[in-house]
């Protein structure tokens, strides 16, 4: 006889509790924690940065300076361990996969960053939080299940339907909106999916790479890039006062180093698709954040957003597949 729904439940809950309790998935999941509500202020803080020296500017910026201090602490490790007489964390070999993966992930990295401040200068934190966060993880676990045979269980499945309906329910709302709001709804979809990719080829990296190099070489890629369309942008190059300069520090140490860091940190243990669902909690901790802060309403439909946003997390966590890995 088939089994219920409901003892499903409790035998994938109890499978899901003895993987959690192991030292290395409590970690991963402390991190990821931490990351997500770190990377809440990301948005707030660039909203702030773009109004001041622009949003290609920023993006730049952001990229470059957490290179510098990427390169500063990795310069100091190997330092370190050669006054200690230390031998260096063994990585895998830089073959033709892995410089292709690294490179993946920079440009994908790069594009997500573009659209995420060219998205902010549009339209507001809320929506940009709640559109790109919340169909990142549709597009995470259809590109596991895709390139990567990835499996996924109904309780994933569950989780991205009621997803779905929570960026309708954000959607509809702003079409009563200018019509400058809804293109930037538009392409916060764009950093949905290029997010998504990224995710994805750094949980392939994350295999035989460690965090920082992982953003070491995705940070470098995406100053490279950045340059040149800074240049043309007409942005102003040079912030104009430390405040600029310290809003920019935080931008990149804060969004780059530690958000991104501790979300690459946690893709060791856990997969992509529940990094990618966790993400879910941000558009509530920002809007939150945004309506203290930068004075923003939040209306009815957007709690009913949030609520759709929370149900479908709590899906996915309660996954037997797709969540944790052995």
């Amino acid at each position: 006889m088939e089994r219920s729904f409901v003892e499903e439940s409790v035998e994938t809950s109890f499978s899901l509790n003895r993987k959690v309790f192991s030292k290395e998935t409590v970690m991963a999941l402390a991190a990821l924690c931490a990351s997500r509500v770190i990377m809440s202020f990301t948005p707030i803080l660039i909203t702030l940065s773009d109004h001041q020296i622009g949003p290609n500017a920023t993006a730049f910026w952001r990229e470059a300076i957490a290179f510098i201090l990427l390169s500063a602490m990795e310069g100091t490790l190997v330092l370190n361990s050669q006054i200690s007489g230390n031998q260096p964390e063994k990585q895998e070999k830089y073959t033709g996969r892995v410089l292709g993966l690294l490179l993946g992930t920079g440009i994908m990295a790069t594009l997500y960053v573009i659209c995420w401040v060219w998205s902010l200068s549009l339209t507001s934190v809320t929506n940009v939080t709640v559109i790109s966060d919340c169909l990142n993880p549709l597009f995470t676990i259809l590109g596991g299940w895709l390139f990567f045979g990835q499996v996924f269980d109904r309780f994933f499945l569950i989780g991205m339907v009621i997803t779905i309906g929570g960026v309708v329910t954000i959607g509809l709302n702003d079409l009563s909106q200018a019509v400058g709001q809804v293109y930037g709804d538009l392409i916060a979809l764009g950093v949905a999916i290029f997010l998504a990719i990224y995710y994805l080829l750094a949980e392939q990296l994350r295999v035989g790479l460690s965090t920082k190099t992982i953003l070491l070489w995705r940070c470098g890629i995406g100053t490279v890039i950045m340059l040149p369309i800074m240049l043309v942008s007409g942005d102003r190059f040079w912030p104009a006062s430390w405040e600029e300069w310290s809003l920019l520090v935080s931008v990149a140490f804060v969004g780059q180093i530690l958000g991104h860091g501790l979300s690459l940190y946690s893709v060791k243990k856990l997969t992509s698709g529940l990094v990618a669902f966790s993400m879910l909690v941000v558009p509530v901790l920002s809007a939150m954040e945004a309506t203290l802060i930068l004075s923003e309403k939040v209306n009815l439909l957007n709690f009913v957003s949030f609520a759709l946003v929370l149900l479908g997390m709590y899906f996915a966590i309660s996954s037997s597949q797709g969540a944790i890995k052995e």
